[in-house]
């Protein structure tokens, strides 16, 4: 039989690796033993005379489905699997984290400027309010605008070392900011301003918690809709 001129066993096989790569299931070692089993089997077939896209959907289905695959592999790769599952969850909560560190060191600097700049207790009560309103609005305003630009890098945000080291300095930072606020500004508007960044952290793992819920069930629906097409 003739080779088909629309088929590509090169695309096929990279679509094939793709399938198996957005599986957590799978090593990078585990997909190039599989590809080499793939090439392996194509080529036998190839010599019975079978053309590339027959050669291709035999020797896929001898190896097995995506699904099979998938169990099987989740079997051998268990605590890979694990990590690969807890990862995402980690990062999560090492974003949270560090951008809430950011924001508290950002926060309690511009209040110890605007204390130099002798403003009374109301302003600097509005002025820790537009602070973080303004820390919640600019990054994601910024984020947005990348991603629509296709100019967006998820892992620099989701580098585990970067984070925890962020985390660290800001954090120790803050404490300093901390100490320099209370003699600064006097207890009763330090305890405004503490309240203030509480209703912050409240109102803002709030918003995480909801969309992390609507995109949660909203994969669930997509995965449903998908099992029945």
């Amino acid at each position: 039989m003739e080779n088909r001129t629309d088929f590509s066993l090169d695309k096929n096989i990279d679509n094939w690796k793709s399938q198996l790569s957005k599986k957590s299931n799978f090593t990078g070692d585990n997909i190039n033993e599989l590809e080499s089993h793939l090439l392996d089997e194509i080529q036998g077939l190839n010599e019975i005379g079978l053309n590339e896209e027959e050669s291709f959907l035999i020797a896929s289905k001898r190896i097995g489905t995506i699904e099979q695959l998938t169990s099987e592999y989740s079997k051998v790769n268990r605590k890979v699997y694990f990590r690969s599952r807890m990862l995402p969850f980690l990062k999560g909560i090492l974003m949270f984290i560090a951008f809430m560190t950011i924001t508290e060191l950002v926060t309690n600097s511009s209040i110890i400027v605007a204390d130099k700049l002798e403003l009374n207790e109301n302003q600097l009560n509005w002025l820790s309010i537009g602070i973080l309103i303004s820390l919640s609005l600019i990054p994601f305003i910024i984020l947005y605008n990348k991603y629509k630009k296709e100019k967006f890098n998820m892992r620099i945000f989701t580098n585990i070392p970067l984070l925890v080291i962020t985390i660290v300095i800001t954090k120790l930072l803050s404490i300093f900011s901390l100490i320099s606020l209370t003699h600064t500004i006097g207890i009763n508007n330090f305890g405004i301003l503490r309240l203030n960044f509480s209703y912050f952290e409240l109102a803002f793992a709030i918003l995480v918690l909801i969309v992390s819920s609507v995109m949660f069930y909203s994969s669930k629906k997509d995965k449903k809709l998908k099992f029945v097409g």
